[in-house]
Parts: C-alpha cells; sequence; structure tokens
C-alpha cells in the first residue's frame, strides 16, 4: 500500500483485511495529517508486525513498484491496496498458487485489477495509471 494524507479512510480498509494479514509493509508518501503514526499505533495494537517506510512521491508505477520490491520476504504474497479500498468477503487464502490474482474492484460500478502478487517474483507497474 501506498499512502499520503489517508488518516480520514485507511483503518476501514485496515479492518477490512485485519484478519486474512501476517504482516503489512506501508509506503508513506509525504503524509502531513498523522497517517504514519495512525498506521503504527493501529498495527501495533492490533500485535501484527511490519514496515513503514517514508519515500519521495515520483508517481504511481514507481511507488507502487516500490512498496512491492520492499515487501519481498516479508510474505509468499503481497496484497496490493489503496487507502479507501474495502476487501469484502472471505477470500479462501490456503487455495493460493498462481502468480498474481485479479480482484473485483468496486460495487456498482465494477472493473477487475491485479491486486495479489506473489512477492517472490520481480513485479513492476508500468505507465501512467488514470483512476
Amino acid at each position: 500500500m501506498i499512502v499520503k494524507d489517508e488518516a480520514h479512510v485507511v483503518t476501514e480498509a485496515f479492518d477490512s483485511v485485519r484478519a486474512f494479514i501476517d504482516s503489512w509493509c506501508i509506503v508513506d508518501t509525504g503524509s502531513s495529517d498523522g497517517t504514519q503514526d495512525l498506521i503504527r499505533s493501529y498495527f501495533a495494537e492490533a500485535g501484527i508486525p511490519g514496515e513503514l517506510h517514508e519515500r519521495e512521491w515520483v508517481d504511481f508505477a514507481h511507488n507502487r513498484t516500490e512498496a512491492l520490491r520492499l515487501s519481498r520476504g516479508t510474505a509468499d504474497y503481497g496484497l496490493m491496496m489503496d487507502a479507501d479500498d474495502l476487501l469484502v468477503g472471505e477470500p479462501d487464502l490456503d487455495a493460493l498458487d498462481a502468480d498474481a490474482y485479479m480482484m473485483r474492484i468496486g460495487t456498482s460500478f465494477t472493473y477487475w485489477r491485479t491486486q495479489l502478487f506473489k512477492l517472490e517474483r520481480p513485479w513492476e507497474y508500468r505507465g501512467v495509471l488514470h483512476e
């Protein structure tokens, strides 16, 4: 996950994945609203280990690629979420065997996006992202 000034929404995203994660890796790109402290305290209270990295913003491709690279070695798979994403339902994480998985995004207007990555692979985002 990459974040900047997301204190107003990010705990809802964390609540939606809390039961499914063993660790976390988040890159903050310059928050000034207390997002960093909120992240640290949320996961400390949850007892879930992880790392918060602070990096300068470059672009989505660069910063998301960096987040995936920083996650390598911390888990088998990494879930790339936006701070306002919510995981709905209960994924069957015991059945994972592919290099990546697409997930449906949205409820009324929906689209598919690759969200779950096998971290041992050298994933890289390229190009400009329009969301």
